[in-house]
């Protein structure tokens, strides 16, 4: 009789594990893409993206999923851990669904309607409907809806062939008995939490059976409050099983994740083991919970939870940061992670990405033209040392992209806009311009050693004119990097007379310098470094100038930019708006150089 029992116990755990499964992999089916989509776009606020969370927790039935879409989109680049946070704290809130689901087994009453409701009334119905749907119907998405009828049928179905085998084992074994009564030590229900969610990796299958043995009658909320606490430890499992393998990033989610659990149980069960000690009698701790208790208790647990914590959720993402030796905010070789194989397949997301290299790729050509420029009036081995891992980076971030860029092109499909083409073009003619501008500021850094080397140094003139000329090349690389980091048209508009006007000074200046050279105020040394510094700012603004032409490709006409935007080294003055523009800036610099003497001192 008690084998029996226990074969039927174990068919019903059984089958209430595998309902779970197939109700949760038929739900992810049918939601999870649509589900991805929202994650991607509702993350930009810790409410957002707490009640996304709890949402598609609850619609896909299982926060270990929700937890792994998360931790996915982490590894990819798609997500920041900032965003990711809030979503894992609100899969705790959406988890309580299920178990909220199945307190309808508690429902007792005399009127038909509310007996249907019932899970031992409708759970024979759902699974003959479903497999009826599963045999006859050939359209995938309604097979789907099949899958989801079994497993809730089955989810149902095995919860009360638990209840009723337990019920039986519990009347006529007193071993049982005593077995549950002994269940008043709260770590040791602590680990029975952990240990068997851990194993069957869902804290509502947990829970759900918890909540069968609440039939017994031997449950109290003493021994289930610890046990649901160990599931949300226990739950943290897959997640780390699905780190395997991944980034620092994705390691980073699971240790928020377990980080947020853990501190959870730590500040409610310390409470909850106070307010034992306190009030030794309070009658709340050794009541007999039902399947309600069950739900409600784990809800009001996960809620607090999420409330004490999500305030905090910044300092947990910087402590996972502490915890795996990584850095939140991308840099250098680390924004190189970002361009990952697996985002190929969504063009758009790829391309955001690539975007965001290229912008970082930006920011190292603009901090390496300032080095470079230091390096001529005070020569240091820590600012080459620095400019040296500027260009190391821009160099490994040219090749890595534009490998990145070739595939993604080939990866992207015929149906996929031309807009997708045009900004991988776009890209390939970024990247391989600012790598130039790179090379440019490590010629002005082998200027400066040239300098150092054979002590040559430049008039007051000399020095004052250098200024001028990379004022606008700084005042060129901000107009570039601003059009483009913004999609701004009115600066892009900017670049190309702005490209002109050093044009014209870099052709002034040598001239200058000539008079200088011939006059005996300059060396002949002097004037070969003078003359390659002003022509690699030159060459700085003609990529420039090329950058800004493909940024007003795509935000105008191709008629309005030959308009007043000519291609470069081809000047057309026949645009207002140009002629305004260059005037503005030939004025700005070309006044400045008026009021320099060409030779107004001794060398």
């Amino acid at each position: 009789m008690y084998l029996t029992a226990i074969l039927t116990l174990a068919g019903g755990v059984g089958m209430f594990l595998f309902g779970m499964n197939l109700l949760s992999n038929a739900l992810s089916t049918a939601a999870g893409e649509k589900m991805e989509g929202l994650l991607k776009k509702l993350t930009n606020s810790k409410l957002k993206g707490t009640f996304l969370g709890a949402l598609i927790t609850g619609l896909i039935q299982s926060s270990a999923a929700c937890a792994l879409i998360v931790l996915g989109f982490v590894n990819a680049g798609i997500m920041s851990l900032s965003q990711g946070a809030p979503v894992l704290f609100g899969s705790n809130i959406g988890s309580t669904i299920t178990n909220h689901i199945l307190r309808l087994g508690d429902i007792s009453s005399d009127m038909i309607f509310l007996t249907l409701l019932k899970p031992s009334s409708f759970a024979p119905l759902l699974i003959a409907v479903g497999a009826f749907m599963l045999l006859f119907v050939r359209n995938t998405k309604r097979k789907n809806i099949a899958r989801i009828f079994i497993g809730f049928g089955l989810l149902f179905l095995g919860m009360t062939t638990m209840e009723h085998t337990m019920s039986t084992l519990f009347e006529s074994n007193p071993h049982f008995q005593e077995f549950f009564i002994s269940f008043k030590n709260p770590f040791l229900c602590l680990l029975v939490g952990i240990a068997l969610t851990g194993v069957i990796q869902s804290a509502a299958a947990t829970l759900g059976i918890l909540q069968a043995l609440t039939a017994t009658g031997f449950i109290t909320f003493s021994a289930a409050f610890p046990i649901i606490m160990g599931a949300n430890i226990g739950k943290c499992v897959p997640v780390w099983l699905g780190c395997i393998g991944s980034s620092k990033k994705a390691c980073r989610t699971a240790v928020i994740h377990t980080a947020f659990n853990v501190i959870g149980v730590l500040v409610l069960g310390f409470l909850f083991l106070i307010s034992m000690e306190i009030f030794p009698e309070f009658s709340l701790w050794e009541y007999n919970v039902n399947r309600g208790n069950i739900a409600d208790l784990h809800t009001i647990f996960n809620v607090a939870t999420t409330l004490m914590l999500l305030p905090f959720s910044e300092k947990l993402v910087n402590f996972s940061g502490k915890i795996m030796h990584d850095d939140e905010t991308p840099g250098r070789e680390q924004v190189l992670v970002l361009l990952n194989d697996e985002l190929l397949s969504h063009p758009e997301e790829a391309l955001k990405n690539c975007r965001l290299v290229f912008l970082e790729m930006c920011a190292s050509a603009r901090e390496s033209f300032d080095l470079a420029w230091k390096l001529l009036y005070r020569y240091s081995s820590s600012d080459i040392k620095h400019l040296n891992e500027n260009e190391n980076f821009m160099n490994k971030a040219y090749d890595t992209l534009n490998d990145y860029l070739v595939r993604l092109a080939g990866q992207a499909s015929v149906t996929d806009s031309e807009y997708i083409f045009e900004n991988i073009t776009e890209m390939m003619h970024f990247i391989s311009d600012f790598e130039r501008i790179g090379d440019y500021c490590v010629k002005i850094a082998k200027t400066a050693d040239y300098n150092d080397s054979n002590n040559v140094s430049y008039s007051d003139s000399g020095v004052r004119e250098l200024e001028i000329m990379s004022d606008a090349a700084r005042s060129i690389l901000d107009t570039t990097m601003q059009s483009y980091e913004n999609d701004d048209q009115t600066a892009a508009n900017r670049v190309g007379p702005l490209r002109d006007v050093i044009h014209s000074l870099h052709s002034t200046l040598a001239e200058r310098h000539v008079i200088r050279l011939q006059s005996g105020f300059c060396t002949v040394k002097g004037a070969t470094s003078f003359t390659e510094i002003i022509t690699d700012i030159d060459g700085i603004a003609s990529h420039c100038s090329s950058i800004a032409y493909y940024i007003n490709l795509r935000l105008a006409s191709r008629d309005n930019i030959v308009a007043h935007f000519p291609p470069i080294h081809i000047i057309n003055t026949s645009s207002d708006e140009y002629e305004a523009i260059f005037t503005h800036y030939q004025g700005l610099y070309g006044s400045r150089l008026d009021r320099i003497e060409i030779v107004d001192d001794e060398f």
